[in-house]
Formats: C-alpha cells, structure tokens, sequence
C-alpha cells in the first residue's frame, strides 16, 4: 500500500507540473501584453518619458526631489527634520501627565505606513501603545 501511495502522489505531481507549466507560458504571453499596455499608458501620461518620470528619487538626492526655489532642500535640514521627527522633548502637553516627555511623532507615525498614524489616537491624546505597525 505505501509503494502504490507513493506512486500516485508521482503521478499527481507529474500532472501538476505539466498543467502549471502550460499555464505558466499562457500567463506569460498575456503578462507581456499587459505590460505593453502599461507602459504604453505611462508613455502617454508622462508626455513620453516612459517609466522614468514616474520613478522617485534616492532619499539623499535633493537636487532631484521637488521642493519650494526660495526654500532647497539641504542635508542639514533633513537631518533636523530627522532629529525632531524623534525627539520626546516636544511632547510637552500630553492628556494624560504621565506620558509627558514620553513619546514623539515617530511613536505614532511609521516610515513603513507611509508616515500615516498607525493608531486610532494619538499617545497626546490619550492612546496607549505604539500603533499597529
């Protein structure tokens, strides 16, 4: 019994990988169409510049990066920005005293969503925890 197992589960395996790999070629020729189909729609909504436009610059790239002429983006004032972004000193007027000095806007607001608050209320407001993220 444990032979003819092992010879249907080869058989099973067999038939899927010929199946997935008919799949897989259709999946492909149809992928390649959409792709065409995508960049040319982004060909057209970049006025030709192709994918390029659409690509963002490195973080450090501040010639690059959009910005107010009267007002450049420089490295000492992103590294500000970073230090503030983290500082609890500023959380000088919590709901709640015992959170004073306790948290800062990095506790509520995650790089990786987006610098969205990842929490229903903030930790001033009286929120407890450091979000969903």
């Amino acid at each position: 019994m444990y032979y003819f197992n092992q010879s249907l589960l080869l058989l099973i395996c067999l038939f899927l990988l010929a199946v997935g790999c008919k799949k897989e070629q259709t999946t492909t020729v149809s992928n390649l169409a959409l792709d065409n189909q995508i960049d040319e729609l982004l060909n057209i909504a970049s006025n030709n510049q192709g994918r390029e436009y659409f690509t963002l610059p490195e973080s450090d790239d501040y010639l690059k990066i959009p910005n107010d002429p009267n007002n450049p983006i420089t490295k000492e004032k992103v590294d500000l920005g970073k230090l503030l972004y983290h500082e609890t000193g500023l959380a000088i007027n919590p709901k709640n005293p015992i959170s004073k000095n306790t948290y800062s806007c990095a506790s509520c607001h995650f790089a990786s969503a987006g610098f969205q608050a990842g929490r229903f209320q903030g930790i001033a407001e009286g929120g407890i925890g450091f979000g969903v993220n």
